[in-house]
């Protein structure tokens, strides 16, 4: 009877312990989900809690790499979600993830590679530059990074002297990709910035899985292409008119023309230019945004 009244006490006492690391790990979990509701649900900042890098190089007690290992896991898995429902707070906190992750291990290269992408995917193209030039001061001999600080100049700041300027950079160091030579010089001869860009766009979408990642790699690309046929239709258009003496009255006087990569057909705009009809309406909404907000600012 003593053996079986220890049997069943052993058992009790293993299914309390179950019971109570479940409990635990349900608590866990609700606090967690609590945790996210306050941080990610409001937009009250002071309800956001970020990581702070120094402060937690002093709290992981010389257990730096873990720490950073455990707010990297975070910040991918908050990133989906910020990259499908994105507000100013919660790419505010992103960008306070990855700096504190790359201050706990500023060697690891993975951060800064895939963080700069994060943060421009994002529309934070001030916290990519911040990220990417760290992974330019703690790996000097890394040519993608300053190589993708000039492409955000290029693509997103309209600075093609600054792409210029970290490109060549990039496409001197040694082991630097053969085609950022080319790259370089295209940008610095004034000419091929939009290949480059190109090529640039179409590795980062080799690496993109989210769909909201790959759709605004695409729309960005989709840009590029437009801009660079409406290039070479004005310098198709021009020489028709030294050829003939005449202007063209439609796109189709060109010839042939590739589809529009917006789909919306290509047009001859108010300003004279052969441009995408879509292209055109948004260039019209930019001007009325432009102009209505100098209204508001005149006294």
């Amino acid at each position: 009877m003593g053996g079986a009244a220890g049997g069943i006490g052993a058992t009790a006492r293993a299914g309390l312990t179950v019971a109570v690391i479940a409990a635990g790990m349900a608590l866990a979990h609700w606090s967690q989900r609590a945790a996210d509701l306050r941080r990610f649900g409001n937009d009250d900042p002071e309800s956001w809690v970020q990581p702070d890098g120094r402060a937690l190089r002093v709290a992981a007690m010389g257990q730096r790499t873990l720490a950073a290992d455990v707010v990297w896991v975070r910040s991918l898995l908050c990133f989906a979600e910020t990259l499908d429902r994105p507000t100013p707070l919660k790419r505010q906190w992103q960008r306070a993830s990855l700096e504190a992750v790359t201050t706990l291990d500023p060697g690891w290269r993975t951060p800064y590679f895939y963080g700069g992408s994060f943060l421009r995917l994002l529309g934070d193209i001030d916290g990519s530059d911040i990220i990417l030039k760290r992974g330019m001061a703690w790996l000097p001999g890394d040519a993608h990074f300053p190589f993708a600080v000039g492409m955000n100049a290029f693509l997103y700041r309209d600075d093609p002297d600054t792409a210029a300027r970290y490109v060549a950079f990039a496409a001197e160091l040694p082991g630097a990709p053969d085609w950022y030579r080319s790259a370089a010089a295209g940008i610095l001869e004034g000419h091929g910035q939009r290949r480059a860009a190109l090529r640039y766009l179409d590795e980062q979408l080799a690496l993109a899985d989210r769909p909201a990642a790959i759709e605004a790699l695409l729309r960005k690309k989709r840009d590029l292409v437009h801009d660079e046929l409406v290039s070479l239709f004005a310098e198709r258009r021009a020489a028709l008119l030294q050829e003939r003496g005449a202007d063209i009255q439609r796109p189709e006087d060109l010839g042939e023309l590739p589809p529009d990569p917006h789909g919306a057909g290509w047009i001859i705009a108010p300003d004279g230019v052969v441009r995408s009809a879509a292209a055109e309406r948004a260039l019209a909404a930019r001007l009325m945004s432009k102009e209505r907000r100098t209204v508001l600012r005149r006294p």
